[in-house]
């Protein structure tokens, strides 16, 4: 017992520099949750990246299959206009051409992705200050009522940044880009595709 309140007068009588000390830390604290922000970012942009060039990869198969589909389609709409009696020449052509898609839309699909996590960090940045700036304001309220242990000052100081940047998680380029609804401008509709997002 005499050692508890011989620790609490000493928290009591060195309040001032124990004071500046949550200060500084706080400084500290916002300083590596700005940096934690930074590096999220960083992180974000790198797999983007590693997911383009994959779906760039994926392109010549693409393109590929849909010539393939073309000369199949009007292959079949000449068999369907000799069957009816309409001279081949007559018959319709089938082609398939891009509109803000493919490879454009999917650069316009980055710039609004990067624009949407740069969001979604700044908020998860707030929310950690917040975290700080609470959780140092409860210490020195405690330190000011004496019920505070030195130890336990030191404990909680280093205790309070990484469960604040434990709030800032890595966000996943993937899950980002499923939950981000297309732009309309892209003259997209919702529409769900056979084994896409059953339950």
């Amino acid at each position: 017992m005499d050692n508890v309140d011989t620790n609490r007068k000493v928290v009591r009588r060195g309040y001032g520099a124990i004071s500046k000390l949550i200060r500084r830390q706080e400084k500290v604290a916002k300083t590596r949750a700005k940096q934690r922000a930074v590096e999220l970012l960083a992180d974000f942009e790198a797999q983007l990246a590693q997911k383009l060039e994959a779906d760039e990869a994926r392109w010549p198969g693409v393109m590929a299959g849909l010539v393939t589909l073309t000369e199949r389609t009007n292959t079949e709409l000449v068999r369907i206009c000799l069957e009816a009696g309409v001279r081949p020449e007559f018959a319709p052509a089938f082609s398939l051409s891009w509109y803000r898609r493919g490879r454009a839309m999917e650069q316009d699909r980055r710039a609004e992705l990067l624009a949407a996590v740069q969001t979604r960090i700044h908020a998860m940045q707030e929310q950690a200050n917040a975290h700080i700036e609470e959780r140092m304001v409860a210490l020195e309220t405690e330190l000011l009522s004496g019920t505070l242990e030195t130890e336990r000052v030191h404990e909680l100081l280093e205790a309070i940044p990484k469960a604040a940047l434990a709030l800032m998680a890595p966000v996943d380029p993937a899950e980002l880009d499923r939950t981000l609804p297309l732009p309309k401008c892209y003259g997209y509709e919702d529409v769900r595709l056979p084994g896409k997002g059953d339950e």
